[in-house]
């Protein structure tokens, strides 16, 4: 397994509000700020995405597309 290297990149947390709960699914808004903070994140990095997140990024990819 081959590390990523440091980057500048913010350190990004997702504070959840206080009525969330686990299984709640995001809303359009949210859903576009994730994917913000995770184009902050990942977006200087060159290696790949992580096999976990790059799947759940897919899975989302996907649900979007057949919401529309």
């Amino acid at each position: 397994m081959q590390a990523l290297v440091r980057t500048d990149a913010p350190t990004v947390t997702f504070p959840l509000p206080t009525q969330t709960t686990l299984n709640q699914a995001l809303d359009a808004y949210d859903l576009q700020q994730l994917g913000e903070r995770l184009r902050v994140a990942y977006g200087p990095v060159e290696a790949s995405l992580p096999a976990r997140l790059a799947d759940l990024v897919e899975r989302l990819a996907r649900r979007e597309q057949s919401k529309e």
